[in-house]
C-alpha cells in the first residue's frame, strides 16, 4: 500500500472571493473556468455601478474537475435542507 501524498501549503497563496462563473470551456482534456468578482466602485453619481472584474482563471484536467463537482454536491446537499430538518 503506498503512502498518501504529503501536502505542502506555503502559506502565501491568495483567498479569492468570487460571486459568479464569467466563462467555461474544456479543451484537449483541460477543464477553464474565469471566475468573476462583483465591485462598486463610486464615480460621483449617487448610484454606484458593479464591475466585474476577472477574480480567477482556474485550469485543471478531468478528474480533478470531477473531485471539484463531487465536494460540491456533498457541501451544497449538507447545507440545503429544509428549514426545520437538522443537517
Amino acid at each position: 500500500m503506498s503512502e498518501p501524498l504529503k501536502i505542502v501549503d506555503p502559506n502565501n497563496v491568495r483567498v479569492e472571493f468570487v460571486n459568479t462563473v464569467g466563462g467555461s470551456g474544456f479543451l484537449n482534456g483541460v477543464l477553464n473556468l474565469t471566475l468573476l468578482t462583483a465591485r462598486w466602485t463610486p464615480d460621483g453619481t449617487e448610484s454606484v455601478p458593479v464591475d466585474l472584474i476577472v477574480g480567477s482563471r482556474l485550469r485543471f484536467d478531468l478528474k480533478c474537475a470531477q473531485e471539484i463537482r463531487d465536494a460540491l454536491d456533498a457541501i451544497i446537499e449538507s447545507n440545503s435542507k429544509p428549514a426545520g430538518k437538522p443537517n
